[in-house]
């Protein structure tokens, strides 16, 4: 997800509110499908925030996404 901000100030608070929330997405269930997913560590660099979700108990290959927001 990229989100774009005319104003730098609304930017920021949007990434400081975002760096403190991500973290408590350690696991989640996917409303429409009911699909369980974990989430990585939260990384903080250059003023992006990354993770990885992994799916589980996904059949062969699997699934991975990856959101980063700056």
């Amino acid at each position: 997800m990229v989100k774009l901000f005319p104003i730098v100030k609304k930017a920021r608070g949007f990434f400081d509110v975002a760096a403190e929330k991500w973290p408590v997405c350690h696991e989640y269930t996917h409303l429409q499908s009911g699909t369980k997913w974990t989430v990585g560590p939260i990384m903080s660099s250059d003023d992006v925030l990354s993770t990885v979700a992994t799916l589980q108990e996904a059949a062969a290959p699997g699934w991975l996404a990856g959101t980063r927001s700056r």
